[in-house]
């Protein structure tokens, strides 16, 4: 899939608020992971306050445009990955951020990529990130995997739920109406 619409589209946008809802709540910088990072507009956020950034993104042109984008801006705390999230080996982190990512892991490795994330946070870090509802008109796409409510809770077990939106609405993507499903989280690894 070619993602350079999206990212002319996005880029330079504000943070997302769930992002900032996460990040706002450190009392200073650490190290954060940004999975599928698109545009990069969380990434040069977390630069922009002092944090070292390990940007994870599947399309081989999303790095170049974030790098130049960061030059100057802290690309020296920048490292990117092109690759999957279900192949990134997750280091220690004090964020995880996945803003519209993590239900692009294929379902059989979707369990298994979960349970490394919550593993690489250190104690005291944040997961931030969507999930895919079951009712998203994009649930039967099986590129994607979405999780039931039931799910979302037996995958929050053990954390500190500090921020769960569940959106269940019609609304409009980039290729035009859509309902949305869909799971917004912050949750701390105690």
């Amino acid at each position: 899939m070619d993602w350079t619409p999206y990212f002319d589209k996005t880029t330079g946008l504000p943070p997302r608020e769930l992002y900032l809802e996460a990040v706002e709540r450190f009392s200073g910088p650490g190290l954060a992971v940004d999975l599928g990072f698109g545009a990069g507009n969380e990434t040069m956020d977390l630069l922009s306050r002092g944090w070292e950034v390990v940007a994870v993104d599947a399309d081989p042109a999303a790095a170049p445009r974030l790098h130049a984008r960061a030059d100057g801006a802290g690309a020296e705390r920048l490292t990117t990955v092109t690759g999957t999230i279900e192949d990134f080996d997750m280091p220690r982190a004090d964020l995880v951020h996945a803003g519209s990512s993590v239900f692009f892991v294929p379902a059989a490795r979707f369990t298994e990529t979960w349970d490394r994330i919550v593993a690489s946070l250190r104690p005291g870090g944040r997961f931030a990130g969507n999930l895919l509802g079951e009712r998203d008109d994009w649930a039967a796409n099986p590129a994607m995997t979405p999780v039931s409510r039931s799910t979302l809770d037996e995958m929050l077990a053990g954390l500190e739920v500090e921020h769960l939106h569940e959106q269940d609405e019609d609304g409009r993507s980039m290729q035009g109406p859509k309902h949305w499903h869909a799971y917004h989280v912050v949750a701390r690894k105690p």
